[in-house]
């Protein structure tokens, strides 16, 4: 699992980091990020290789496959939200998520 980074075809080739590094509670920020994911065709490998990494809390604060990880805090709310997140890009990983499943609620 190689770092979604060194993917020449990936949707955020030329979008600035900063993109998917926005504050938590800027939703449209948040969105934008996640909308360049949905239509990423390495989506799947960025998910595997961020899911051990969000587990560990080493990637924080960001929008990755399209999954917003939560920042980093010991509080039982923050790390459920971790939790999810890892749960969500093991699922967009193993393919069994639903924007390529084409099931996304509107």
């Amino acid at each position: 699992m190689s770092n979604p980074i060194l993917h020449a075809d990936r949707a955020c080739k030329d979008i600035p980091l900063d993109v998917f590094f926005p504050p938590s509670r800027q939703v449209r920020r948040v969105q934008q990020a996640q909308v360049i994911c949905a239509g990423c065709p390495v989506r799947r490998q960025c998910a595997e290789w961020a899911a051990p990494l969000v587990e560990v809390q080493d990637l924080i604060d960001c929008v990755i496959a399209g999954v917003q990880v939560p920042i980093y805090h010991t509080s039982a709310k923050y790390q459920a939200r971790r939790k999810a997140a890892v749960a969500e890009l093991q699922d967009i990983a193993a393919g069994r998520d639903a924007v390529e499943a084409g099931t996304e609620a509107a």
